[in-house]
């Protein structure tokens, strides 16, 4: 390969080079397999534009990606790809940053970037598929919602995603109420029915989960009598209170949430050992997924696993060289993948929430299951059922626990 990547990163104009992933862009890169995919992965310091230090490292990376395609893939032109990442790069370098940055891409060229609001193990992945794992875990820990302000006369709503609060104003809201509680016909209650069905007008909305953020006694009276489900409250008067200031307040709430929605899913995997429909441990786990089998996923956050494929496919053998032309860098990654193409879902866990393994599977997609996450479909919050801890699987597998 001719590309010489090690001159200083090219800094292009922006426009909307970099933007926040959406459930849409994850179901189509996770839907992506056979390669050869890049995809590289760099952890960002918050700022208008990428950090002197952070382009530094960035530039490393894109050598790092030029030097593994020439080595592993030494029969195709990549030139135009590695010089579409580099042009990319450049342009992301004067875009604001978050926490995080995926850049993806695959022959043609191909090339996109996706801002991350949370750190990401910084790494260079050249594998049959993109290595998505960061970007669904940031959709998951930052779940688009509702959130309606709510006050006696004034009502707004705004919608979140991968932290961010961004006011509606397509439909009916902001909503006012000119006349004061005493004169209002039907008083208090007729504005909470005014601002439920001004809700309800929102279809495209009524999946989102809704948090509300009003004094406390407003929010009783409006969970009272609203037909629209409430699933988190913020208590205060904050009609005033910039999106930022919002996203502050509500974000204890939604994680709340989001810690029902994996105490729930843990319970399935509890019941999924009583049935003997849980898997565990990468091979256990890798078979199922291969055979598309899996209905919900478990990975322990930062658990990687580098392994070289069996012949069959059906189970893999853990690597100690990452890079090498016919090892994968992360068997985890691939199982992700191939979990979201068959339709499941993944949970990430906290370390030792799986016991005796750092990945786990429920075979299958239980009925009636009161918390669901498909690729085209956001999180559906509950509450957490009670239970018994979590057994250990059956036949732990050792190679998990490294």
């Amino acid at each position: 390969m001719t590309i010489a990547v090690r001159t200083p990163l090219r800094v292009l104009p922006g426009g909307a080079a970099v933007r926040d992933p959406r459930e849409e862009d994850l179901v189509r890169l996770q839907r992506a397999h056979g390669g050869p995919f890049v995809s590289v992965l760099l952890a960002t310091t918050p700022g208008a534009s990428m950090a002197l230090h952070d382009r530094a490292r960035l530039h490393r990376l894109l050598e790092q990606a030029d030097r593994r395609l020439a080595l592993e893939l030494p029969g195709w032109t990549l030139t135009p790809l590695v010089e579409a990442l580099v042009d990319l790069a450049g342009a992301a370098a004067v875009e604001p940053t978050g926490r995080g940055l995926a850049l993806f891409g695959a022959p043609g060229p191909v090339v996109e970037a996706f801002r991350l609001p949370d750190p990401v193990v910084e790494r260079v992945v050249v594998d049959p598929s993109y290595a998505t794992r960061d970007v669904a875990r940031s959709l998951a820990r930052h779940p688009a919602h509702r959130l309606l302000v709510l006050g006696t006369a004034r009502a707004r709503l705004l919608v979140g995603t991968a932290g961010q609060l961004v006011e509606h104003r397509d439909g009916p809201f902001p909503l006012s109420d000119d006349a004061t509680p005493i004169r209002r016909r039907g008083g208090a209650d007729a504005w909470m029915r005014t601002v439920d069905q001004a809700l309800a007008s929102e279809p495209g909305l009524a999946a989102l989960p809704l948090v509300v953020v009003a004094p406390p006694a407003l929010a009783a009276r409006f969970r009272r009598i609203a037909r629209t489900p409430v699933d988190a409250v913020v208590a205060g008067d904050h009609a005033l209170a910039a999106p930022t200031r919002l996203a502050t307040l509500a974000r204890p709430a939604v994680d709340r949430l989001l810690d029902h929605v994996a105490e729930e899913r843990l319970e399935r995997l509890r019941a999924a050992v009583d049935r003997r429909r849980a898997r565990f441990g990468v091979n256990e786990v890798w078979a199922a997924a291969v055979a598309g089998e899996v209905g919900l996923l478990f990975v322990e956050e930062g658990f990687t696993y580098p392994a070289l494929p069996a012949p069959d496919g059906r189970s893999v053998v853990r690597a100690l060289d990452a890079e090498h032309p016919d090892v994968l860098d992360d068997a985890v990654d691939e199982i992700v993948e191939a979990v979201a193409r068959s339709g499941g879902t993944t949970q990430f866990v906290r370390r030792g929430q799986i016991p005796g393994a750092r990945i786990a599977a429920v075979l299958g997609r239980p009925d009636g299951a009161a918390a669901t996450a498909t690729p085209d479909g956001p999180v559906q919050f509950s509450p957490p059922t009670a239970g018994q801890p979590l057994p250990g699987p059956p036949s732990p597998d050792r190679e998990t626990l490294t």
